[in-house]
């Protein structure tokens, strides 16, 4: 499932196994980057974490997570996006998603 700053307050249903990839834009460059403040644990685990350039040096980029919905629980996955430098940082942005994950489907099967 990919999910952007559209899904900013939302709440997702996933199962055991499924896959999130969150995509937000950022800008290095300007000195602010996103960080990650609540990784989605226990529900989820954060798998790959990487920035994809778009066009020429110092252009805004996209910044990639992949989260694996690990075991049923509730939790929320939150990034801020800050001047990661700055001392007492103060978010520029944030973003919030909650996460419910439940058992996977498993449909039982009979041959006759």
């Amino acid at each position: 499932m990919e999910i952007d700053e559209r899904s900013n307050g939302g709440l997702i249903q996933l199962h055991v196994g499924d896959v999130i990839r969150l995509r937000l834009g950022e800008n290095a460059t300007t000195g602010f980057r996103w960080k990650l403040v609540s990784d989605g644990r226990p529900a989820c685990v954060l798998t790959d974490d990487k920035v994809e350039a778009e066009g020429a040096p110092g252009a805004a980029g996209i910044r990639t997570w992949l989260f694996e919905a690990a075991r049923p629980a509730s939790a929320q996955i939150e990034l801020i996006h800050v001047r990661v430098w700055e001392r007492t940082p103060s978010a520029f942005q944030t973003f919030t998603v909650g996460v419910r994950v439940s058992k996977p489907n498993r449909t039982t099967r009979r041959d006759a």
